[in-house]
């Protein structure tokens, strides 16, 4: 079950994306994707719909808790892709470190949005990116 905070302010800050922060507070959890849909051609892309964000946020907070199955030695790990689909840009965190972003302002805060847009249809399908850049905090 993975958590999202539609609607943050600037009082979350960074700490949200540390590996230890307490998101039971959050008001939202469910299946990942998170998003909204004014028409219905992705909703069946939604596991959390926010549609109440549509006229007052661009930016939505989303902690996905993950394991790695198979008894794999983490130190063995070599690399690491990030699979998104995303409208209109994002940027990813693991365990506090920034692994993988696309149409980010430089230096996001809690209400910045893409920098740029990103076409409906292609966010239907995964875009891989490398998040090698998580290899030094997998745990």
């Amino acid at each position: 079950m993975s958590s999202y905070y539609p609607g943050c302010n600037d009082s979350t800050g960074v700490d949200w994306t540390a590996i230890g922060f307490d998101d039971s507070t959050w008001p939202l959890s469910g299946l990942l994707g998170v998003g909204y849909d004014t028409r219905s051609d992705y909703n069946p892309y939604f596991g959390v719909d926010v549609i109440a964000m549509r006229s007052s946020d661009e930016s939505c907070y989303i902690r996905v808790p993950f394991t790695i199955d198979g008894g794999i030695d983490l130190a063995d790990v070599e690399s690491l892709t990030l699979k998104m689909r995303y409208d209109d840009g994002f940027v990813a965190y693991l365990n506090g470190v920034k692994i993988a972003e696309d149409r980010a302002p430089v230096s996001p805060v809690w209400n910045s949005g893409a920098t740029s847009s990103h076409d409906d249809d292609d966010a239907v399908g995964f875009v891989d990116f490398s998040a090698n850049a998580g290899l030094e905090v997998l745990v």
